[in-house]
């Protein structure tokens, strides 16, 4: 009977651990969006201790100007991130750039009468040969290593007598 209980109640207040991690993480969410963690943390803290102890009976200017510095923080990171924001938005080329490419380009073609020749066919790139074997470490293994042949994958492993074979794969 207090296996169950016991349960039932973990399961609850595993529920309601669950659902105010979620509303944290959605008020921190918008809290980033509108660049003001920084002023509604500064005014949470302030609001319990002020609830707590009497920290701003007489000093309430030390309220006022730590709110004003958190104000300023705010501002400039709202102008950092309307800046950012401008600079990755891609730029339309001004008129004057588009009427100057284009006449230009214009008396090049009308100075010949006679048709350009057309260009030589550019022949494809060859791959590089490859040299095998290419080792290549194993990620987060660092006793591990394998080799890449042409046709298949060896593991090996890094001991005290040298490299010790363990298995080969084909490639696919």
């Amino acid at each position: 009977m207090f296996s169950l209980l016991f349960g039932v109640l973990k399961a609850i207040v595993s529920a309601v651990f669950k659902v105010v991690s979620l509303l944290f993480k959605m008020v921190y969410s918008v809290l980033a969006f509108l660049h003001i963690r920084l002023l509604a943390l500064y005014l949470a803290v302030c609001a319990l201790l002020s609830l707590f102890l009497p920290v701003f009976g007489e000093g309430i200017a030390y309220f006022w100007a730590g709110l004003g510095v958190c104000a300023a923080i705010t501002l400039v990171g709202w102008f950092v991130a309307a800046r950012r924001a401008l600079d990755a938005r891609p730029r339309k080329p001004l008129r004057e750039e588009t009427a100057a490419a284009e006449s230009a380009a214009q008396p090049a073609s009308a100075a010949s009468s006679q048709p350009a020749p057309a260009p030589a066919p550019v022949p494809p790139p060859q791959p590089a040969p490859q040299r095998y074997p290419v080792y290549y470490d194993v990620e987060g293994q660092p006793g591990y290593f394998f080799a890449e042949y042409s046709d298949r994958y060896e593991l090996y492993r890094r001991g005290e007598n040298g490299a010790e074979y363990i298995r080969s794969d084909p490639k696919r």
